[in-house]
């Protein structure tokens, strides 16, 4: 436990060391990774859904972003 506190200490120390050398720099680090997680969340909910269940069969199918290979793999037997 006294590494993990150690460890902790000095991760303060370093930011508040570059704090002082740069003011402000905690709250545009804090906005740029607002703005990350932000563009992360509009990507998941523009893809189009992966695994479509047929409402009237119940059956499951997944849609391919690539052309199956398995075809290509018993031909050459």
């Amino acid at each position: 436990l006294g590494k993990k506190e150690d460890l902790a200490a000095h991760i303060r120390a370093i930011k508040r060391a570059w704090e002082e050398m740069e003011p402000g720099r905690a709250e545009r680090a804090s906005l740029s990774r607002i703005r990350y997680l932000e563009q992360q969340a509009e990507k998941l909910e523009s893809k189009p859904e992966l695994d479509k269940t047929d409402k009237e069969t119940g059956t499951s199918t997944v849609e391919r972003s690539r052309p199956s290979t398995q075809g290509s793999l018993t031909q050459g037997k």
